[in-house]
């Protein structure tokens, strides 16, 4: 149940699919102590359990599990979908997406403390890389830009988003001085894709000669 309530609704599945893989994975290096045992002898296994659930215990003080008491992972579902010209493969990419803020510079560096928790947002929902920019000549100018493997996956990025996420993003446009909201801009692979019905698809050749098409 833990581990069901500290992710989104979208990536349950995969989490519960994770702890079971550790779970038993764990049960099954179990198995390992019978053969400690048999070289080293009961006594000396069971303290070197005892050393191992101390230290394990310690570590879990140093770095405890994050609660999901405060976490609202509800379906935002109000990330306005894209406006495109024309019509678009949704699977082609990827695809290439930038926002642009202005930030006072006495809010710039709780600006970039941030942005940290974005990019673990735009991360767990897709984005294949992500980096925050500044403007080398106008320093309240940022540029965040992220990469997701499709225009499809970043489709899939909007209905990703919680409420909790949405508390997070309506902290950062506080953070934002332009009158308007900050400045969104997509970009798709000019590069064409090869799906695998193109690479079975034989390749066009000139007509014989003495023919017409």
């Amino acid at each position: 149940m833990a581990a069901r309530m500290v992710v989104p609704a979208w990536v349950q599945a995969r989490s519960l699919a994770i702890y079971l893989l550790v779970f038993q994975g764990g049960t099954a290096m179990g198995l390992a102590w019978g053969a400690v045992a048999g070289r080293w002898g009961i006594r000396s296994t069971l303290v070197a359990a005892g050393v191992g659930l101390i230290a394990g215990a310690g570590y879990h003080a140093r770095f405890p599990l994050p609660r999901g008491d405060s976490l609202d992972l509800r379906p935002a579902a109000d990330w306005p979908e894209p406006n495109i010209s024309g019509e678009l493969d949704i699977e082609k990419g990827p695809t290439f997406v930038t926002v642009e803020y202005r930030i006072d510079s006495l809010n710039a560096e709780e600006f970039v403390r941030t942005m940290a928790d974005m990019r673990r947002v735009r991360r767990r929902d897709g984005a294949m890389q992500w980096e925050l920019f500044v403007d080398a000549t106008d320093p309240g100018r940022f540029l965040e830009e992220f990469v997701v493997e499709s225009w499809l996956e970043h489709l899939r990025q909007h209905e990703r988003v919680t409420l909790s996420d949405r508390q997070l993003q309506e902290h950062i446009r506080l953070l934002h001085t332009a009158p308007e909201a900050p400045h969104v801009t997509h970009y798709i692979s000019a590069s064409r894709s090869v799906r695998p019905s193109d690479a079975l698809r034989p390749a066009p050749c000139d007509p014989p000669e003495g023919t017409k098409e």
